[in-house]
């Protein structure tokens, strides 16, 4: 798998993601909204931390069948988007939202037994406020995220999550998700698929 940048799995991530929370909560100030937006973090290991982050909470999400459990509550969506915005995504949401509800149970047998071990991100940028989205300051977005995980048996699975998935103050929260893919093993994208950042996949 090509990466543009990879981290490695790494024994800081703990203290590396409690000091950047920190951070960014000194950014967005005590009388700040509810959320505030970020960009990407400047220091290697406080992206890293992000990243994996953003990799467990999708692993944990779609290992449990519930991948809206990854999506931003209304609350949060209004605080990270103007009010187009957020109806345009609470639109996408019920437009989606029957087909990643059918496909429940294909994840959790997808990934019973299974570990989390890493992320792929595709088409990872920073936007500008407005948008397609609507964003309300500038943001880290990212709209693929290959979620690698391993079975004691089955090896290496690897599964595609579409969407759009925003950088805050609490990490990332998706704003939207459009298609979920069933982990399987033998992924052709785990050889093939350049990603623009990667965390956990510097062996694979």
């Amino acid at each position: 798998m090509r990466s543009l940048i990879s981290f490695g799995a790494s024994a800081r991530q703990v203290i590396v993601g409690s000091v950047l929370a920190v951070a960014i909560l000194s950014a967005c100030g005590a009388a700040a909204a509810p959320l505030c937006t970020q960009t990407v973090p400047t220091a290697a290991s406080d992206r890293e931390a992000a990243i994996h982050a953003l990799g467990r909470t999708l692993f944990g999400a779609l290992r449990d069948g519930a991948p809206e459990r990854a999506l931003l509550d209304d609350l949060a969506l209004r605080s990270v988007l103007d009010g187009t915005g957020a109806s345009r995504a609470n639109a996408i949401r019920q437009t989606t939202g029957p087909e990643l509800r059918a496909g429940r149970r294909a994840l959790t047998l997808a990934l019973r037994d299974t570990t989390y071990v890493g992320i792929c991100l595709q088409r990872s940028s920073v936007e500008a406020p407005g948008g397609a989205l609507g964003l309300r300051a500038d943001a880290w977005v990212v709209e693929r995220a290959l979620i690698v995980a391993q079975h004691p048996r089955a090896g290496t699975l690897a599964g595609w999550v579409e969407g759009s998935f925003v950088f805050t103050s609490r990490g990332f929260g998706a704003i939207a998700i459009d298609r979920v893919e069933p982990p399987r093993p033998a992924h052709s994208d785990l050889e093939m698929a350049s990603c623009d950042m990667a965390a956990g996949l510097d062996d694979r």
